[in-house]
């Protein structure tokens, strides 16, 4: 069996990657990843998903309505086959990020039928984004009477998948 890559994305990317795959290139812009992301696609394994997933959460995504601005986390999964076709380098930058687990890069894309999406309870394939429910992915909150959704970190969100789906 093997060991299998994630990445962490905003709910506003996946009818991209259904199309189109997940590809490099965009270049997140959070502390300490200015500009070296650009080029790259950066995947890891299980143990460090969680610390990613973190990163990728307080990156400065503030919003009162996670959902209807896309920033809700979920987490993509690479198929063996289309791992297989990839060239990989292991990510020094992001291993110092996340120490926990290991990051790696790539300049390849993965098609999506190389890709699945958790959606709460199961591995989907990225073309059933659509039955991702994302408000699962935040909780409502209530401050001097207005509400606000506030999306949920990797230990509460069901949009992160169980130890034993990893």
């Amino acid at each position: 069996m093997h060991d299998p890559l994630y990445h962490v994305t905003f709910s506003r990317s996946l009818e991209g990657i259904a199309e189109d795959g997940l590809r490099p290139g965009t270049g997140h812009n959070f502390a300490g990843y200015q500009g070296y992301a650009k080029g790259w696609l950066h995947l890891c394994d299980a143990d460090a998903l969680s610390g990613w997933f973190h990163k990728l959460l307080y990156s400065g995504q503030d919003t009162d309505d996670p959902v209807s601005d896309g920033v809700v986390l979920v987490v993509l999964r690479l198929t063996e086959d289309a791992e297989s076709d990839l060239d990989i380098d292991v990510d020094e930058l992001g291993n110092e990020a996340v120490p926990n687990g290991t990051s790696y890069r790539t300049t390849d894309t993965v098609p999506p039928d190389g890709l699945e999406v958790w959606d709460g309870t199961e591995w989907l394939p990225i073309w059933q984004w659509e039955s991702v429910n994302v408000e699962e992915g935040v909780r409502m909150e209530t401050d001097d009477g207005e509400e606000y959704a506030v999306t949920l970190d990797s230990e509460e969100s069901p949009l992160f998948p169980p130890v034993d789906e990893l």
